[in-house]
């Protein structure tokens, strides 16, 4: 549900639609948006990822982990230009004191209609105390994940959220667990060309 002008932005432009139910208020960002406006260079894509051929790589049983990183509030309008200047700014940051791992996570916090959504860019760390006074903080409990992966430019990572939420969930046997989703970056992803493997972590129960 993410990503046109530079590499980072190109990864970022919201190609979901930003209107969403007012009448619908969930903890997970995912779980409220109504069918995804699909931009142009997503749509063949999105064509691809139909029910037929969209499903899990895996279920896993994701461990507890602390995260560390930069927290941020934004507008649906705004976020195409403020999330590649969140990342930016978090990737001149690293490494964190106390950072446990080379990977980089995409974190949907929550989301309001009337606010817009909170996202956060970490990486997992050994201990909360760890973390600058005026960085984010977040605790993830073990949950069970289905797990996505996209390989490519990240362009077309927004059209693969918006089938995987608006698709294959509601015909799934799962529901949203309505913990926090995120997106996997390891370290061979190329942030230059803005492409790469990019798994995203769907919590899930049985419905």
């Amino acid at each position: 549900m993410i990503w046109a002008h530079s590499p980072l932005q190109l990864a970022w432009c919201r190609c979901i639609s930003r209107r969403i139910s007012k009448s619908r208020r969930h903890k997970n960002y995912n779980s409220g948006f109504h069918r995804p406006s699909i931009c142009l260079p997503c749509l063949s894509f999105f064509q691809d990822h139909k029910l037929s051929s969209l499903h899990p790589i895996r279920f896993e049983q994701g461990r507890p982990m602390l995260l560390g990183g930069l927290r941020q509030q934004h507008g649906f309008a705004e976020s195409i230009q403020s999330q590649p200047e969140q990342w930016r700014q978090f990737r001149s940051l690293l490494p964190l004191p106390g950072q446990q791992g080379s990977n980089v996570y995409g974190v949907m916090c929550g989301h309001d209609p009337a606010l817009g959504f909170e996202y956060m860019c970490g990486v997992e760390v050994a201990s909360l105390q760890d973390v600058p006074t005026d960085m984010g903080r977040m605790r993830i409990a073990s949950q069970q994940y289905a797990v996505f992966k996209h390989s490519g430019p990240l362009i077309q990572l927004g059209a693969l959220w918006g089938a995987i939420c608006n698709e294959w969930l509601p015909h799934s046997a799962y529901q949203s667990a309505h913990k926090p989703d995120f997106e996997i970056y390891e370290a061979t992803f190329d942030w230059n060309a803005g492409s790469g493997e990019v798994e995203i972590w769907i919590s899930v129960t049985d419905k």
